[in-house]
């Protein structure tokens, strides 16, 4: 009908009839609507040919579709151009932009945000709770400047509602401060406004993310006694930090209580279960839960719960499986969209098969579809664990012209593209480049620098990179610490090996047995045999490995490095009774230990001797 509707148009105009720009506007936000980007575009160019002059309203639609795309030059662009043209921008033009803008978060587009907050004063147009509430909800990964936001509120005497009180509580239940978020929640309540399911979902997912589980429980059965207060989305959200922290049997009798309780779970509910089985490896569970589903008719799959399956099966390797559920999508008559076609191609990506993941990006304008950043970024992403320099900074460039904001995820496949290309100094000189356009660096980001700066052996750009990680409130993991001692056991520093491997114990994380072996391996090599024997001693005090193993370990060291004869000079040193006391025997135990400890000491047990 949409087809029909925009040939009669094309036809008027054909046959020299001038259609209402009202008429055109309905035709653009239904194609706007369904996602056809580029019949948009084509028909607001045949509008200017024909002479048919935009309205505001036409320019509101263009603006809302750039905004979905997250082409936010574009759409602050075409904002300026409408107010040097004449027209004057609606309410709902700003609140657009405002809304986009604060749903990045990054510090630019706040202080764009800011920015158009202030034109709308100048033009006149009066700020109200919703252009504030965008702003508040727009800060929340700022929250203290959130909160001092809702304040200034207060003083200009525009009284915060309960919309501005539940963005601030979701905000801190997000990154698990469940203490600020029920300390809102109490202030928000003495105010007289009521609480809403959303905003006890807020409070639960805070527990949830503060590893307070029990907890939530506790406080999901206490809402059970007030009227209407749990409702689908409650037990949504509680569902998903249950996915994440939870065993597959609690999950699911959480769900079956749901359903109890007389909570219908809706479409959302099942892809929560279906994306949280997956991510725990139980693709059998995700298939059988979805069968069962399908069986007694509980709900009708739409698009989400395709995705959900699709996606979880790629990622799970399972190529055929997620082939066979596409074409099945198609035979209901459900369209991909471009999430799910983004789906697909990183699934492709992943095993490697770039030459599909291009047929399913040129095959997109046949479908309606247009690429946004998660498809440019899915693409940046596997072209550069390919090597491809050139081919990333082409995609790069292409992404940037058609309006992109790069945003994390871009950077880190541009910084690994140039890492995997030997270019490690240009890809820290991106993360420069990426903190000082406000997008903040991840602990990935990091680990992935850190990691590339060990291979290529510059450990004093690697301790920089882990010092400034402080900067942004992250610690190093224990991977990290793996990586930076690998890293300087390979240039033969074992002494400083050795200090980071104190500098872990203070920090909570213990050390393997592995380390202390490689460290003891190469004292022995440099003839540090004190400083072996010391190392041993420590592994055995830390319970790493039982003795007899420790001092296997400094035996198969000295033998590699044929310095056996250094047993006979350490003092008090009597040989455990599994070894002969003459060279060769001592070789051949030590060689039968060096196998056996690969094979059998992952678990710590001690090896059997003959």
């Amino acid at each position: 009908m949409l087809n029909n509707a925009v040939e009669t148009i094309r036809l008027m105009c054909g046959r020299g009839f001038k259609p209402s720009v009202y008429s055109c506007n309905t035709v653009l936000a239904a194609l706007a609507k369904k996602g056809t980007v580029d019949s948009v575009w084509l028909l607001y160019k045949e509008m200017l040919a024909k002479g048919i002059c935009p309205n505001v309203g036409t320019f509101n639609i263009l603006v809302n579709l750039l905004c979905r795309e997250d082409k936010l030059k574009k759409a602050g662009y075409l904002l300026r151009k409408m107010e040097d043209t004449g027209y004057s921008p609606t309410i709902v033009t700003y609140i657009t932009l405002l809304n986009c803008y604060c749903k990045k978060g990054r510090s630019n587009m706040l202080d764009a945000a800011r920015s158009t907050l202030e034109r709308m004063r100048i033009n006149g147009l009066s700020v109200g709770h919703i252009t504030y509430t965008i702003l508040i909800d727009g800060l929340c990964n700022k929250l203290e400047e959130a909160e001092n936001f809702m304040q200034h509120m207060d003083q200009i005497g525009l009284t915060p509602n309960s919309v501005s009180f539940d963005c601030i509580i979701n905000g801190y239940g997000s990154v698990g401060n469940g203490l600020r978020a029920f300390s809102l929640f109490d202030l928000m309540v003495r105010r007289g406004h009521h609480p809403s399911p959303l905003t006890y979902g807020s409070l639960l997912k805070g527990l949830c993310k503060g590893k307070h589980f029990e907890e939530a429980k506790g406080f999901l059965h206490m809402l059970h006694q007030i009227p209407c207060a749990v409702d689908t989305v409650v037990y949504n959200t509680i569902l998903v930090e249950a996915c994440k922290v939870c065993k597959l049997k609690e999950i699911v009798l959480l769900f079956d209580e749901m359903v109890r309780s007389n909570i219908l779970p809706d479409a959302y509910t099942l892809s929560i279960l279906l994306s949280g089985f997956f991510k725990k490896g139980e693709t059998l569970s995700a298939m059988l839960l979805f069968s069962k589903m399908l069986e007694k008719s509980f709900l009708h799959p739409n698009q989400v719960i395709y995705t959900c399956l699709i996606d979880g099966l790629f990622k799970d390797g399972q190529v055929k499986t997620a082939s066979y559920m596409y074409q099945e999508m198609l035979e209901k008559d459900l369209q991909p969209d471009i999430v799910l076609v983004n789906a697909i191609m990183d699934g492709y990506s992943r095993l490697g098969q770039m030459a599909k993941v291009h047929i399913l990006v040129s095959t997109m304008a046949s479908k309606g579809l247009s690429p946004n950043l998660v498809t440019y970024n899915i693409l940046l992403h596997g072209y550069s664990k390919k090597r491809l320099l050139s081919k990333c900074f082409t995609i790069y460039k292409t992404m940037i012209k058609s309006g992109f904001v790069s945003d994390i995820v871009t950077y880190q496949a541009l910084i690994l593209a140039l890492c995997e290309s030997g270019l490690l100094y240009i890809g820290v000189k991106f993360l420069e480049k990426m903190i000082m356009l406000g997008c903040n660096p991840d602990h990935f980001t990091f680990k992935m620098l850190v990691n590339k700066c060990c291979e290529a052996g510059r450990m004093e750009k690697a301790f920089d990179l882990v010092n400034s990680m402080s900067r942004f409130g992250m610690v190093p993991d224990l991977d990290t610490y793996n990586t930076i001692i690998n890293g300087i056991n390979r240039k033969g520093g074992f002494r400083e090996s050795h200090i980071v491997l104190h500098l872990m114990q203070e920090k909570g994380f213990h050390p393997s047995y592995r380390h202390y072996i490689a460290l003891i391996n190469r004292m022995c090599r440099v003839r540090d045999i004190q400083g072996a024997f010391r190392l041993k001693d420590e592994m055995e005090a830390l319970d790493l490995v039982p003795p007899n193993v420790a001092e296997s370990a400094v035996v198969r060291g000295l033998v590699q490095c044929g310095k056996i004869e250094a047993l006979d000079a350490q003092e008090g040193y009597s040989p455990n009774h599994c070894y002969f006391y003459n060279s060769n025997a001592w070789a051949l135990q030590g060689r039968e230990a060096c196998g056996d400890f690969e094979a059998e000491r992952a678990d710590g047990t001690p090896l059997s001797k003959t």
